[in-house]
């Protein structure tokens, strides 16, 4: 079991509550401890200043070491796929005036190297970026091997293998996930553009 205390410290304990690891994340609040595989966990909390930031840390499940050393702003675990965690930089995505809904990268759990940052734009002309809502991205999603980017009222699938591949669109009925993990994707279905 992890349990996540304040000011970014965490400890796994035992059944009988024994404590075998504790770590610190550089995180003022820790909101969620999840499964990265078998051999990691994701740590996504917050850190409280100026203005309040998100941010998240992959570390090895067992001695709770980081797998990459810095905490990763403004970004959204979104699952793994083989040896690599998936990771949606959504820092920069809030400016209404500039179309950037997801920013995608992987992280091999291995080594911890991070791959090139994708950024995702689809049908920019649909979408102009004078009129982008503030937090544009921060609900994209990944299942399987699937990324989905939520811009509006419209769904983009994006094959995690080649994002460099024009997405399928797909319509949705409510534009989101209902704000947490639990409540699951939006319902979506393929449409023409």
């Amino acid at each position: 079991m992890y349990i996540g205390c304040s000011e970014g410290n965490i400890a796994v304990l035992d059944a009988r509550g024994n404590v075998l690891a504790s770590g610190k994340v550089l995180m003022d609040g820790i909101n969620t401890i999840e499964p990265v595989g078998d051999d990691a966990i994701a740590v996504s909390g917050f850190n409280d200043g100026a203005a309040l930031r998100s941010g998240v840390s992959i570390l090895r499940a067992r001695t709770l070491q980081p797998i990459i050393a810095h905490v990763m702003r403004d970004s959204t675990f979104l699952g793994i796929i083989g040896g690599r965690a998936y990771i949606d930089d959504w820092c920069c995505n809030g400016r209404p005036d500039v179309y950037q809904p997801a920013t995608i990268y992987s992280i091999s759990l291995k080594g911890g190297s991070e791959s090139e940052r994708v950024n995702l734009a689809p049908d920019p002309q649909a979408h102009p970026g004078n009129l982008q809502p503030l937090g544009q991205g921060k609900r994209n999603y990944l299942i399987g091997k699937y990324f989905y980017v939520v811009v509006g009222p419209v769904t983009y699938r994006y094959d995690t293998r080649d994002l460099q591949k024009p997405p399928k669109r797909m319509a949705t009925t409510r534009t989101s996930p209902a704000g947490t993990p639990s409540a699951g994707p939006p319902l979506v279905r393929q449409s023409r553009p």
